[in-house]
């Protein structure tokens, strides 16, 4: 009865599928709802240690309605049990002999096997039920990375970490997007001509930062061309 009871009064777990609609603030209280085919019935039922509420909404030509318990039984059952235990004691249910309360881990359900309460939470069992699996919790670390897509250093698990979206390495991040970067004018020593060019794209073998002399490399291999070119032989007039 008392793991039932645990169960029927855990607001969070209650909450993915109800909210907080059931919710007693500040008290302990387990709740169930029902509802019979098409909406005709609609239940609410719930209590403390030492009280017991049961609600019913429906009507008396047992007509359909639109909702079931929770919406229909659940408000008014909430507002009932608010108002009575307004001014008392939140009272919890106590655990029996054999019944045990070990760390469970989410990941596989098993009982935990250390001290690391990260990853587990606090669950009652029978002392002679307990699960046969166990885990070995891991302490959350946390480290920095660069997020490749958005060039943005963030803090992740480390157990969350895949290289295909992260970098370990931060200057990763640092680097400038395309349209961004600084463009300088550089000599292209194979041709010759002043050019712009990315300045983390510059090559001391393709290019030089001298642009005041630029030329092409083979200009520096040629041979001299002479200012004196010599003039022309006149031919000789053959003699008759």
């Amino acid at each position: 009865a008392f793991l039932i009871s645990d169960i029927l009064s855990d607001n969070k777990a209650r909450s993915t599928v109800f909210g907080s609609t059931l919710t007693v603030a500040g008290k302990t209280a387990a709740v169930k709802t029902g509802t019979t085919d098409e909406n005709r019935d609609a239940w609410t039922i719930g209590y403390t240690p030492s009280l017991a509420v049961g609600v019913w909404v429906g009507n008396n030509d047992n007509e359909p309605m639109y909702n079931g318990g929770s919406l229909m039984a659940g408000p008014i059952w909430r507002g009932a049990m608010r108002d009575i235990l307004a001014d008392k004691t939140d009272e919890k249910f106590a655990a029996p002999e054999g019944v045990v309360q070990r760390s469970t881990c989410y990941s596989n359900y098993g009982i935990a096997t250390n001290d690391i309460r990260e990853g587990t939470f606090m669950e009652y069992y029978l002392a002679s039920a307990l699960p046969s699996i166990s885990c070995q919790p891991k302490k959350k670390v946390d480290i920095q990375v660069c997020n490749i897509e958005a060039l943005k250093v963030e803090t992740i698990d480390e157990e969350k970490f895949n290289d295909k979206t992260y970098s370990k390495n931060l200057d990763d991040c640092k680097k400038v997007e395309p349209e961004k970067q600084k463009k300088i004018s550089v000599c292209e020593t194979a041709t010759g001509q002043v050019v712009m060019i990315d300045e983390d794209k510059y090559d001391d073998a393709k290019y030089s930062k001298n642009t005041s002399t630029c030329k092409p490399t083979d200009d520096e291999q040629s041979p001299p061309v002479s200012q004196n070119p010599p003039k022309p032989v006149r031919p000789v007039k053959p003699t008759v």
